[in-house]
């Protein structure tokens, strides 16, 4: 049963904002006119086919601005070649100002993600110059520092793969309909989703007690007790804490 406490990383958010970063400053050339940016938004391939449809039938509306690029996620897989332990724990230490305590979460379940890219355009030259600026980047992998996706104020490596890539140009209407090419490139993003964060006070004093035998090389069975261990907090607004964990430990060999 899930624990009923609410907590949102904005992990996804953060992916979707992150990849689509990646290629917001493509831009395209053409004969005697300056360079233009290619606009990039999320949303489906059909969305935007659509829309380029409409303002063709419709001669009131604005036809959308080609080559452009949109982007979508299309799956959430979980990663099982990079699933740890799962009682590891993250711990990051808060600043003192904000009262000295620990962080600590389960370590974050690996998955996925799944994104299609697409370059829309009207011409072929317009498409490749965005191809060939995307390509040379991924090798088939380029792996990018995300802040605040581990843990608050720590970074985390997560790579993107470049997984296949596609054409499409199915022309066949008359000369007045407007053309349109599309490449498809799949991609795949690996992160990790992590649950709720405990804050628990910083243990900053430990103190142990052995007990030293009065006749410790002696060849006898021989029982030796750790009369306790004690912990305590430094925090003003903490009170000590103190325990006794009495062990025993013999040596019945006859050498140490």
């Amino acid at each position: 049963m899930l624990s009923g406490v609410h907590f949102y990383n904005q992990t996804l958010k953060k992916a979707v904002s992150v990849f689509g970063t990646l290629f917001n400053n493509i831009k395209v050339t053409k004969p005697g006119k300056a360079e233009i940016r290619v606009p990039i938004s999320y949303g489906p391939m059909q969305k935007f086919l659509a829309r380029i449809e409409d303002a063709g039938s419709d001669t009131d509306r604005i036809a959308i601005k080609l080559p452009r690029i949109s982007f979508e996620i299309t799956s959430i897989d979980y990663d099982a070649e990079r699933a740890l332990g799962k009682l590891n724990k993250v711990v990051t230490e808060i600043p003192t100002q904000t009262g000295g305590k620990n962080k600590t979460m389960f370590t974050g379940v690996p998955y996925q993600i799944g994104f299609q890219l697409n370059i829309i355009g009207k011409d072929q030259d317009s498409c490749l110059q965005i191809l060939e600026q995307i390509l040379p980047t991924f090798k088939p992998e380029y792996t990018i520092s995300i802040r605040d996706m581990e843990a608050p104020g720590k970074s985390m490596d997560v790579p993107v793969v470049l997984n296949s890539v596609s054409f499409s140009d199915d022309y066949e209407a008359d000369f007045t309909t407007r053309r349109t090419l599309v490449y498809t490139l799949e991609f795949t993003m690996k992160v990790k989703f992590y649950g709720t964060v405990v804050q628990s006070p910083i243990i900053k004093t430990v103190q142990a007690f052995l007990h030293d035998s009065p006749n410790s090389d002696a060849i006898v069975q021989e029982t030796s007790s750790l009369s306790g261990i004690e912990s305590t907090l430094d925090s003003p607004t903490d009170s000590p804490n103190s325990f006794t964990a009495p062990t025993t430990f013999g040596f019945d060999s006859p050498t140490r």
